[in-house]
């Protein structure tokens, strides 16, 4: 009994401890892939809230990406952003026109690499830079 017991109140203490990152994820629209790069092995998210995420509610929000593939992924990249018409390489006819592309890295929050499970914050922007080990 004393077994039973405790594994449903790990699971349950797991449960309550994930909804509310898979909800933020939800909220945010932060799990919606609005671009897939097939030939580059990338995909570009809308997720404003990331930069504010911890480490645990951004590993959940990569794994509720990675739940649309068949199996885990072998070698992507997951860009995020915050303005979906600027979810794009920064030579994409919707980002070389701005001034130095200043408005393209502002808008352009993160970075995850699946081989070092690491995401990089504001990649663009060297001042607020910081990688996080997921």
């Amino acid at each position: 009994m004393f077994f039973r017991l405790g594994s449903c109140s790990l699971f349950l203490s797991l449960f309550f401890l994930l909804v509310p990152f898979r909800a933020k994820a939800e909220l945010t629209g932060c799990s919606k892939v609005v671009r897939f790069d097939d030939l580059n092995s990338r995909l570009f998210v809308v997720c404003p809230a990331i930069p504010e995420m911890s480490s645990e509610e951004i590993k959940v929000l990569i794994d509720r990406i990675f739940d649309e593939f068949d199996g885990p992924p072998d070698e992507y990249l997951v860009s995020f952003f915050s303005i979906e018409r600027l979810a794009g390489y920064e030579t994409d006819p919707c980002c070389k026109d701005s001034p130095k592309n200043e408005e393209w890295a502002r808008a352009y929050l993160g970075e995850y690499y699946t081989h070092s499970e690491t995401i990089t914050l504001w990649p663009a922007i060297e001042d607020k830079r910081r990688v996080l080990q997921l």
